[in-house]
Order: C-alpha cells, then structure tokens, then sequence
C-alpha cells in the first residue's frame, strides 16, 4: 500500500521552498527517494524517527558526509511537516556538517582558462559550433562566476548584449538576479551568437547555448565534454581530486578579492556585494568559495603590514 499522505506532504513542501526561490534539484531527488523507501517497507502514517534513521544509513562504503546530507534534508522536511501535524516525529539533529571536510577548489590561472578554452574548440574541429559553445560557456563562467546550470540555461532573451546583462532565471537560492558584464565578455558573447545564428538561423529552442543540432546544451553533456577538454589541456591537480567546471566560479571568487585587494578597497563591504553578484544569500556561503591562493595571501599579508604599521606609528606619537 502506498503511503500517499507522505507524497502529498513532500509536494507540499518542495512548492513551498521553490515559492521562496530555492532551486530544490537535490532534496526533490532525495525526498522521492525517501518515498520509495517508505513504500517498500509498507510504513504507514506521519513520518516517523525511525524511518529517516533507517534511510539515512541505508547506503555503505559512501562518504560520512553523504549520511550527514541526507539527514538534513530529511530534517528540513520534518520540521515543515510537524508544523502542521503533531504526531510527526521530527529526528534527533545531527551535528552540523558531521564527518564532511570541505574539498579543496582548483583555482585556475588566467592561462589555463584560455588553454581550456583552446582545448575546446581544438577537440570540436568537425563541430566548429561544439567547440565554440563549450568554450564560450567556460569564459563565461570564469569571468560571471556562473553556476553550470545558470550558464546553460540561458536564454536568448536573458542575454542583454546591449546592456552587457545577463538574466539569471533558473538561479540556486532566488528566481531572478541581474549579472552585469565586461564589454570584453559580452562581445565574446555577441561574437558567438554570431556564429551561431549562422549555423542555426532557425534554431529549435530559444536556449543561447546550443549544441551540435541546434538543440540545447544540456548540463550533464557539459560536464562530460569538459573532462575530456580539460585532460586535453593537460591541467590536472596535484592534490588528487581532479579540477571540475564547478572550479571555475572558485576561481572567479578569489580573482574579486585578489582584484579588491590590489584596488585598495575595503573588502569587508565588498564582499556583501560578491555575495549577491554570486547569487548568495548571505557571505558564509560566499566565504566557502575563498581559497588561499599565493596571490591572495601576499596581498593580504601586505595590508597586515600596512596596518601594523600605521598602529606602531600612532602609538609612538
């Protein structure tokens, strides 16, 4: 028998978080999964303790971190449900982030960027337009810092070449944001629109980025030509997990700050608007993006100095 006040309950509840602006790919994902798991054990009723204790240790030999991620969503949801059922039985909470050390980003250099973007159009040579849609959405993600769904999912409309602005509408945290570019970014986005419109003058979805049959390109085939581009491009990390797209808007992130640094801006204030430019909520997301590079922490070693500096003269006088 199936569990259908449990269905209605997750339905319920995924609209109510996407009507505040949250995307919900992964904890609809999991949700369902849950369900399913529920209906083969033939558990009736308010969600119970037991149950999500049950399903969050299901899975063996995956990362401390995975049980920890779908407790969480398991808990979130919970505490929705208990709001307007009393004999639900929200789960004993976890310590936060249990078991999960944060992986290192690959922070990739202005040169690799371009080899990346090299790698792509040489490995798409019978496909000249393959080529220059992948490396024009790794340009765009290095220098917008754009989520690879954000960036494949543009489209024509959202792209303001005019203005230099993109329309993020399918964003992580919020329906909409506005993301103003470079001229020298936006006319590398008008120059592929371009080529595009001359291999696809009508084209068969209105998506900005397409692939090799005038259809969109999707994320997953994304990510799956950029393993190959960047083992071409020869760029692999000395630490073991190798660079992903994802790494892209790491970088972006640190290139700000290395940029602020050197502008002699305040980052503290800057960094609120980083956070919203990144379509952050708030700047403990933005912060997990920051990474030690060289370059960062010689200009940030230089402002210590300064202020130590200026301290021991004040306090002299």
């Amino acid at each position: 028998m199936k569990n259908t006040h449990l269905k209605d309950r997750i339905e319920e509840y995924l609209d109510y978080r996407r009507s505040l602006g949250y995307g919900m790919a992964y904890q609809d994902a999991m949700l369902r999964s849950f369900a399913r798991f529920v209906a083969r054990r033939r558990f009736q009723g308010p969600l119970k303790r037991q149950w999500v204790e049950e399903f969050v240790s299901a899975p063996q030999g995956v990362n401390p971190a995975y049980y920890t991620s779908r407790h969480r969503v398991l808990y979130d949801f919970a505490r929705y449900w208990a709001a307007f059922d009393p004999c639900v039985e929200i789960p004993a909470p976890r310590g936060p982030q249990v078991g999960y050390r944060r992986s290192q980003p690959y922070i990739y250099s202005g040169g690799e960027v371009q080899s990346l973007m090299e790698a792509a159009r040489r490995g798409a040579a019978s496909r000249p337009l393959v080529g220059e849609t992948l490396a024009a959405i790794i340009g765009l993600m290095a220098c917008a810092g754009l989520r690879r769904g954000e960036a494949v999912n543009l489209r024509r409309d959202d792209v303001d070449l005019k203005h230099s602005i993109l329309r993020v509408r399918r964003s992580k945290n919020r329906p909409l944001r506005l993301v103003p570019l470079q001229a020298s970014a936006m006319a590398a986005l008008q120059d592929y629109a371009y080529q595009r419109d001359r291999a696809f003058p009508v084209p068969g979805t209105d998506h900005f980025f397409l692939n090799k049959l005038g259809g969109a390109m999707l994320a997953n085939d994304f990510t799956d030509n950029f393993r190959r581009i960047r083992q071409r491009a020869g760029i692999k990390s000395a630490g073991g997990r190798q660079p992903r797209a994802h790494d892209l808007r790491h970088t972006f992130a640190c290139n700000c700050l290395v940029s602020w640094l050197r502008e002699g801006r305040d980052v503290s204030r800057s960094a609120h608007l980083l956070a919203t430019y990144l379509g952050h909520d708030g700047l403990k997301e933005t912060y997990w993006y920051l990474s030690g590079i060289p370059a960062l922490l010689e200009l940030v070693g230089r402002r210590f100095e300064q202020y130590a500096s200026a301290d021991l003269r004040g306090n002299q006088a």
